[in-house]
């Protein structure tokens, strides 16, 4: 269904396998991509191959259930091959829902394989509690609020990559638009973390934000700002001001050492 969402570049579609910022991010990338490639050229199918899941037991009648996985995408078009690697975490509303994607990072080069996660005797993976969290650096409770700190330069607790389209857009406008223009940058917490345990201490997590960019021309002045499928080239605006999501997985390990990203994923999700 992912594929068939991706090919039509159907928000109908794509809300039935995804959800939450990840449905936000995905579905902005088709709004933009309706103007960059309106014939949809660039579609090519893929697949999701050598999974590890991890399935953490859940107490009976809670929900949102979750799981998360460890996959290798392969396009689909011959010959066929590796594009990258990531987690895939999904959540269950209610009961007997659909299971929806709803965080897709992306392993950034050089994390290696990341973390073991550690499993019960029957193979399950095990949520992290607070107790699994003593002691270190940062908690899973704390660590969204501590990566929004440091991504708006407030906190160094979270080492941050520079890869996220957030900070990309900010760099490439800031050297076009006109002199004296400023630019604003916030970061919040999005939705729910969730944590698991790893061999040895330590615990992996998987959760999302919120960024918002908002550009302007020096005071009086008005400038112009393309941003296919948000913001036309031909329009005359005195402020530009866009939302992102962006998806996280961090290793905080066990011996004080600060959180360590491991994978990520953002994009474009409107424009306020």
């Amino acid at each position: 269904m992912n594929n068939a969402a991706n090919e039509s570049r159907s928000d109908t579609l794509l809300k039935t396998v995804e959800a939450g910022s990840s449905y936000r991010m995905d579905a902005g990338t088709y709004q933009m991509d309706r103007v960059t490639d309106p014939g949809n050229r660039q579609y090519t199918a893929f697949t999701a191959q050598n999974a590890a899941y991890y399935i953490p037991r859940q107490p009976a009648g809670v929900y949102p259930r979750w799981f998360a996985a460890r996959v290798t995408y392969t396009s689909l078009t011959a010959p066929q091959h590796a594009t990258g690697a990531g987690y895939v975490l999904f959540t269950q509303a209610p009961k007997n829902a659909p299971w929806k994607n709803v965080l897709e990072p992306c392993l950034l080069p050089g994390t290696g394989p990341g973390p073991l996660i550690e499993t019960d005797s029957h193979g399950f993976a095990i949520a992290a509690s607070a107790s699994d969290e003593a002691g270190l650096s940062v908690t899973s409770t704390q660590v969204q609020e501590a990566t929004a700190e440091s991504l708006d330069g407030s906190s160094a607790t979270v080492k941050t990559p520079g890869n996220l389209a957030d900070l990309r857009d900010e760099a490439y406008f800031g050297g076009k638009l006109p002199a004296g223009s400023t630019d604003t940058h916030k970061h919040s917490a999005w939705g729910r973390v969730f944590a698991l345990k790893t061999a040895g201490g330590g615990v992996l997590v998987f959760y999302a934000l919120r960024a918002q960019l908002t550009l302007a021309p020096p005071p009086g002045q008005t400038f112009h700002v393309g941003i296919p499928g948000f913001y036309s080239s031909s329009q005359t605006l005195t402020s530009v001001t866009l939302g992102y999501a962006e998806q996280f997985a961090t290793y905080i390990p066990p011996d004080q050492a600060g959180p360590q990203i491991l994978a990520d994923a953002s994009g474009i999700t409107a424009r306020r």
